[in-house]
């Protein structure tokens, strides 16, 4: 008989995580996930103080500060802090779009009222609910 094929090598996850065991590849990705663990926020804001566990964040905070909105949306004038508000904004477009059009069954007078106040403010999708679209 022929032998076996060798088995295919369990990918090494040096790394692991004293807390909860969860095991990473980078040493690097393990002190991110560690964070988690702990109420350490290590970046925090020079103009007002408020800290937070990952740069990134930060960054997006300290437009707050400065009005910067680089992300913007290409059908409107609209512009965001984050990508999130961007995604946000371009989804409730989207689905304002199809109501308009008849793709949509969601179409009571009343839940386009809904929509367009949604596009029309300055934050991100306010709502737990979400149409189907």
């Amino acid at each position: 008989s022929a032998p076996a094929p060798p088995a295919a090598a369990a990918p090494r996850v040096p790394f692991h995580c004293s807390e909860c065991g969860k095991s990473f590849r980078y040493r690097s990705d393990l002190r991110r996930h560690f964070a988690r663990h702990t109420a350490l926020k290590p970046h925090a804001c020079p103009r007002c103080g408020k800290g937070f566990k990952h740069s990134f964040n930060l960054a997006n905070h300290l437009r707050s500060h400065t009005g910067e909105r680089p992300y913007r949306c290409s059908a409107c004038p609209k512009g965001f802090r984050d990508s999130t508000g961007l995604l946000h904004h371009q989804e409730a477009k989207q689905a304002l779009e199809e109501l308009e059009e008849g793709q949509c069954d969601w179409s009571t007078e009343k839940q386009k009222v809904w929509l367009r106040r949604s596009l029309e403010s300055a934050g991100p999708w306010k709502y737990s609910c979400r149409p189907h679209w």
